[in-house]
């Protein structure tokens, strides 16, 4: 199924779900032109009369336009893929930059406590406060 979907990218640039609406929208024109629509019935009461030459231009131009859109679905697609991933990672950026602003912070926190209460372990934050009695 993979290889499958490789051969439809690659030819005429559909991707898989373009070939198939190509497709439909092809029997669906060979549909309507097999089909005698020379007049069109509206509600039973009232009868438009159509000529069939300017329907076949008409069916020309939709399958035209089911090609293009099909060739170019799979270009948007990437497209919002990319601006999607683009937003990520603007976000992750966003996030890693608050969090060394908290680190920087929390240095200086750790600084000024470390420099408050003097110990042998200068990272360790003391669990409690030195006594009254001690000259800091």
């Amino acid at each position: 199924m993979e290889c499958l979907a490789c051969l439809a990218t690659v030819l005429l640039g559909f991707d898989l779900q373009g070939w198939i609406t190509v497709i439909g929208g092809f029997l669906l024109g060979l549909i309507t032109l097999f089909t005698g629509y020379d007049h069109v019935d509206l509600f039973g009461r009232a009868t438009v009369r159509i000529n069939q030459q300017i329907g076949l231009l008409v069916l020309i131009a939709s399958l035209a336009t089911l090609v293009v859109e099909a060739q170019l679905a799979p270009v948007v697609a990437i497209e919002i893929r990319s601006i999607a991933r683009k937003q990520r990672m603007q976000q992750l950026e966003n996030e890693i930059s608050q969090i060394e602003s908290e680190n920087v912070r929390l240095a200086e926190l750790n600084a000024r406590i470390a420099a408050l209460w003097p110990s042998s372990n200068s990272n360790a934050v003391p669990t409690q406060p030195p006594d009254n009695d001690s000259p800091i």
